[in-house]
């Protein structure tokens, strides 16, 4: 698109990113892949019966399937997660502006 180029603003670490934005750059993509693709997979980690380890209840298909607990939180609070994984990382950039350069 013409005149698309001048709006173009880029920002690198004038060194290698510290190690802490790296490894939460990692599990946010973890995050919104799990997020995203996870509900094709629930058939595989549901059960139809309830039991000691299966105890939370979901509607799959209209059907009602029962998952782990820890698989379920993970279910529930999974947009809240990516949220707060992405904030830490918008504000720990903010913190470390200086050692950002502008590129174009």
């Amino acid at each position: 698109m013409p005149g698309s180029r001048r709006l173009r603003i880029a920002w690198v670490w004038k060194k290698r990113p510290p190690l802490y934005w790296s490894l939460f750059v990692v599990i946010l993509w973890v995050c919104w892949m799990a997020w995203i693709i996870g509900p094709y997979f629930f058939n595989y980690v549901t059960t139809p019966v309830p039991n000691f380890t299966h105890s939370h209840a979901l509607t799959v298909g209209g059907s009602v399937r029962y998952m782990n607990p820890l698989l379920w939180w993970c279910y529930d609070k999974g947009g809240w997660s990516c949220g707060a994984l992405l904030l830490c990382l918008i504000l720990i950039t903010f913190y470390m502006r200086d050692r950002l350069e502008r590129v174009r």
